[in-house]
C-alpha cells in the first residue's frame, strides 16, 4: 500500500524548503519511508497515552 503525504499549510511546506540541506535530505528519506511503508501505531515503545495525544493533536489540525 502507498501513503501519500499532505501539507495542511502551504507556510509549512515553505518552512520544511528552506530548511538546511542536511536536514532536508533527512527529511526526504524520512518521508519516503512514510510513504512506502506507512505509519505503523502498533510500534512496540509507543505509549498510549501519547499516540492518544498525537491522535487528537492531528483531529485538531484538520479542523483549521
Amino acid at each position: 500500500m502507498s501513503w501519500t503525504i499532505d501539507y495542511y499549510s502551504e507556510v509549512v511546506r515553505l518552512e520544511i524548503e528552506a530548511l538546511p540541506v542536511g536536514i532536508r535530505a533527512a527529511y526526504a528519506r524520512l518521508t519516503e519511508l512514510l510513504e512506502e511503508f506507512g505509519l505503523d501505531q502498533k510500534t512496540p515503545g509507543t505509549p498510549t497515552r501519547e499516540l492518544a495525544l498525537a491522535r487528537r493533536r492531528q483531529r485538531e489540525v484538520r479542523t483549521l
